[in-house]
Formats: structure tokens, sequence, C-alpha cells
């Protein structure tokens, strides 16, 4: 699938890389369908690509302007795809919230394929104590 086979909506700006508009365009809706179930619903968003970097944690859903805004502003597609560096950020979030009475989800949009999936992959099975 090229690039060009995904477009950003016009409210995001088409002067946006298409790959990248069409994951905000995603991030914006899942926001807005959370939020329509359950106000108190919090989010963070971790931008990646050789690093990770947190954008925004604790945030609610429903301030989707600030969140379109950050999305547009700090997120942009380079570098390579590391997507343990992302998981190890997520896992900091999370262990941060541990034990709170709430759900808790992860998200992964990309614009490519992980660096070292097998690395990734062993990550995840460590933290997630899978055998």
């Amino acid at each position: 699938m090229s690039n060009k086979s995904i477009k950003p909506t016009t409210d995001i700006g088409s002067n946006l890389n298409n790959m990248l508009g069409a994951s905000i365009e995603a991030i914006i809706k899942f926001c807005n369908k959370r939020f329509s179930i359950n106000e108190k619903d919090m989010g963070a968003l971790i931008g990646f690509n050789n690093k990770a970097s947190l954008i925004f944690e604790d945030f609610s859903l429903g301030n989707i302007n600030e969140i379109r805004n950050n999305c547009i502003t700090k997120l942009s597609p380079r570098g390579t795809t590391s997507f343990i560096n992302a998981f190890i950020e997520a896992s900091n979030i999370l262990k941060k919230i541990e034990g709170k009475d709430f759900q808790k989800i992860i998200i992964l949009l990309t614009d490519g394929l992980d660096d070292d999936p097998e690395k990734t992959l062993n990550y995840i099975k460590e933290v997630s104590k899978i055998k």
C-alpha cells in the first residue's frame, strides 16, 4: 500500500504526510469515541521512531483540539522504527497506574516495520509474564 492510498481528512490538513494524517485521524476518532462512552477516560500519547518520547500523559480524551495540536506539532515521520522503545515508555505509564480500576488500552500506530521484532516480542513476553 502506498502512502498516497491513505489520505488525512481536510480538518487535519492536507499538508501532512498521508500516513501521519491517517494516524492522527485514527487517534482523534478513538478519543472522540472513548470520551462519548466515558467522560472520565484519560490518555497518554507516545511518539516514537528510533527513540520514544512522551508527548502527553493523564490527559482528558475530550480535549480534542489540544490532542490534535500536540499530534500535528509533535509527531513527525522520520528515523527508524523501534517498537520496543514505545512499549518501554507505555510500560512505564502502566506501572504508574497499576491497580487503578479502569480500562487500560495500548494502541500502536506506525508508518513502518519494527527494526527488531524479535527483541520487541521478547520484551513484551517478559513484562507481561507470558511463557
